[in-house]
Protein backbone atom coordinates (compact mmCIF):
# COMPACT_ATOMS: atom_id res chain seq x y z
CA UNK A 1 0.00 0.00 0.00
CA UNK A 2 1.02 3.30 -0.85
CA UNK A 3 -0.21 6.55 0.39
CA UNK A 4 1.19 9.61 -0.96
CA UNK A 5 -0.32 12.58 0.78
CA UNK A 6 0.94 10.69 4.41
CA UNK A 7 4.01 9.89 2.65
CA UNK A 8 4.08 6.37 4.18
CA UNK A 9 4.11 3.02 2.45
CA UNK A 10 3.33 -0.83 3.71
CA UNK A 11 6.09 -2.78 2.78
CA UNK A 12 4.96 -7.25 2.47
CA UNK A 13 8.59 -8.94 3.79
CA UNK A 14 9.51 -12.05 3.40
CA UNK A 15 12.07 -11.46 6.62
CA UNK A 16 10.75 -8.52 8.63
CA UNK A 17 13.44 -5.37 8.62
CA UNK A 18 14.77 -3.49 11.64
CA UNK A 19 13.10 -0.72 12.76
CA UNK A 20 14.68 2.91 11.03
CA UNK A 21 16.26 0.86 8.09
CA UNK A 22 16.46 2.36 4.85
CA UNK A 23 15.45 0.89 1.65
CA UNK A 24 15.54 1.70 -1.89
CA UNK A 25 12.82 0.88 -4.07
CA UNK A 26 12.96 -0.02 -7.17
CA UNK A 27 10.80 -0.77 -10.10
CA UNK A 28 12.00 -2.00 -13.84
CA UNK A 29 14.95 -1.74 -12.52
CA UNK A 30 15.45 1.59 -12.17
CA UNK A 31 15.77 3.33 -8.00
CA UNK A 32 12.27 5.14 -7.54
CA UNK A 33 12.29 6.32 -3.89
CA UNK A 34 13.70 6.21 -0.37
CA UNK A 35 11.47 5.02 2.52
CA UNK A 36 12.62 4.30 5.90
CA UNK A 37 10.82 1.45 8.45
CA UNK A 38 8.74 3.19 11.22
CA UNK A 39 7.40 0.32 13.16
CA UNK A 40 6.66 -3.14 12.37
CA UNK A 41 3.00 -4.58 11.98
CA UNK A 42 1.83 -8.19 12.63
CA UNK A 43 2.59 -11.26 10.37
CA UNK A 44 5.14 -10.19 7.08
CA UNK A 45 4.23 -6.10 6.99
CA UNK A 46 6.56 -3.40 8.02
CA UNK A 47 5.51 0.82 7.75
CA UNK A 48 7.84 3.24 6.29
CA UNK A 49 8.27 6.62 5.80
CA UNK A 50 8.32 7.56 2.59
CA UNK A 51 11.91 9.80 2.38
CA UNK A 52 12.67 10.58 -1.29
CA UNK A 53 10.53 9.79 -4.60
CA UNK A 54 7.52 8.23 -5.42
CA UNK A 55 6.92 5.03 -4.94
CA UNK A 56 3.96 2.63 -6.67
CA UNK A 57 1.96 -0.54 -5.96
CA UNK A 58 4.36 -3.20 -6.96
CA UNK A 59 7.64 -1.41 -6.56
CA UNK A 60 10.22 -4.49 -4.79
CA UNK A 61 13.34 -3.98 -2.59
CA UNK A 62 16.20 -6.54 -2.02
CA UNK A 63 18.69 -6.67 1.25
CA UNK A 64 22.00 -5.57 -0.18
CA UNK A 65 23.63 -7.24 3.32
CA UNK A 66 22.42 -8.18 6.02
CA UNK A 67 24.33 -7.36 9.50
CA UNK A 68 24.24 -9.81 12.09
CA UNK A 69 22.26 -9.09 15.09
CA UNK A 70 23.23 -10.51 18.77
CA UNK A 71 21.35 -13.92 17.99
CA UNK A 72 23.37 -14.27 14.79
CA UNK A 73 27.01 -14.96 14.09
CA UNK A 74 28.73 -15.10 10.42
CA UNK A 75 30.97 -17.98 9.24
Amino acid sequence: RVNPPERFVVLECAVLPNEGQRFTLNRDQQQVAVVRVSHIMSGKHAAANIEEGSPAVGDWYMLDQQRPTTNERLP
